[in-house]
């Protein structure tokens, strides 16, 4: 993925450009507009994103601990899950969220192309 700075550059090199159109200080700022708005959208989600993460996980926590032992009462059967097999799969969530996060914060700052998964 190309970084912004690159872009930038990139943007700025077409106006050393022998033939310049008339309107191309208009196509030009068009364009770091364009770019100018979508960082300043892709940061709001990113933020949201985190405050979600966030949120989530510190309920998940509260729910971890605070549930030692499910028991379900199916008529005249008891059932009882123990703590470790509800803590397993909000681990394994846990493990996957940030890892996704961290993916996500390397394609916001440009280290990442988004098909190397």
């Amino acid at each position: 993925m190309i970084s912004e700075n690159d872009r930038l550059k990139k943007l700025l090199a077409k106006k050393e450009l022998t033939e310049l159109d008339e309107n191309f200080e208009e196509v030009v700022m068009d364009q770091v507009f364009r770019e100018a708005k979508r960082f300043s959208v892709t940061h709001k989600y990113i933020r949201r994103m985190y405050v979600c993460f966030g949120v989530g996980f510190v309920l998940g926590l509260v729910a971890m601990f605070s549930i030692s032992n499910l028991e379900v009462s199916l008529g005249e059967w008891e059932l009882t899950i123990p703590s470790f097999v509800l803590q397993v799969p909000f681990v394994l969530l846990i493990l996957f969220l940030v890892d996704r996060l961290y993916k996500a914060r390397q394609f916001s700052r440009g280290e990442m192309d988004v098909f190397n998964d």
